[in-house]
């Protein structure tokens, strides 16, 4: 997570996090703020530094380092507004698959000679066999639900930004969607990956920052990871068939609810 002294940025993997946080960072080194990173232990979270002009925080805390949740952000900065990216479950499947993590840690998954016995060629998955093994696997159970459980990215979503995580989840499997999304989510705000450097820039604006130091942010070039990105030709639109976009938008049916947007 980026702590200013007007507001905590929250970087969900595979949002845009990357690019946000460069931005702040290169804003407020700008204009002579003390940039740092701070490393926290989850249960001695009251050392946060104080939020305080003229100085920012890349803050660290334990296992999840910059992908801070809701749930772990210090009460020193419990005022503080909350805003975070927010991506087309489409497209971040599609990054997620590119990005390829079991690849280079095949037991993510589960013991690899299992998950061999069922895909031969294990790592080397199909689009589709990622999409229904992160589901089948990487989901918390539902009881009651089987296999009708709500979908990894509407996991994910809870576990980034719920202030009860848990809580929100065994309220949404037990059929009280809106309970589980007003655990935390309704008063943050969301930066549509889509087009970050303008939604991005207004936000910067909205929170005060002056219009002529933002002004490079709607130009500011894209952060690739190490592998580089996808090509235009390698559009999400190509990764899915009917029945697996459908499967896909069964699963992460309250995500396309709560962003209309990307329901396309």
């Amino acid at each position: 997570m980026f702590v200013t002294s007007r507001f905590v940025f929250l970087h969900q993997p595979k949002t845009g996090g990357t690019f946000v946080t460069a931005v702040l960072s290169r804003l407020h080194e700008a204009q002579g703020d003390r940039v740092e990173t701070v490393y926290l232990d989850p249960d001695r979270l009251t050392e946060a530094p104080a939020p305080q002009p003229g100085r920012a925080f890349k803050v660290m805390i334990g296992p999840r380092h910059q992908h801070g949740r809701r749930a772990d952000i210090p009460t020193t900065y419990a005022g503080l507004p909350v805003v975070a990216t927010i991506r087309n479950p489409y497209d971040r499947y599609a990054s997620q698959y590119e990005f390829g993590w079991w690849r280079r840690a095949p037991d993510m998954f589960g013991p690899v000679a299992e998950l061999s016995r069922q895909y031969p060629r294990y790592p080397d998955l199909t689009f589709e066999e990622f999409v229904r093994l992160t589901n089948a696997v990487s989901v918390p159970a539902c009881p009651g639900r089987g296999d009708d459980r709500p979908g990894f990215h509407t996991y994910q979503f809870l576990e980034s930004f719920a202030r009860d995580p848990d809580g929100a989840w065994r309220r949404l499997c037990d059929g009280a969607p809106g309970a589980a999304w007003d655990a935390g989510t309704e008063d943050m705000a969301f930066l549509d990956q889509s087009r970050l450097n303008d939604a991005l820039y207004a936000w910067l604006l909205r929170m005060g920052y002056p219009r002529t130091a933002v002004a490079f942010v709607r130009q500011a070039d894209r952060i690739l990871p190490p592998e580089g990105g996808r090509t235009a030709e390698q559009h999400w639109t190509r990764y899915y068939d009917p029945a697996l976009k459908a499967f896909v938008r069964h699963r992460e049916r309250l995500l396309f609810d709560r962003f209309p947007q990307f329901d396309v």
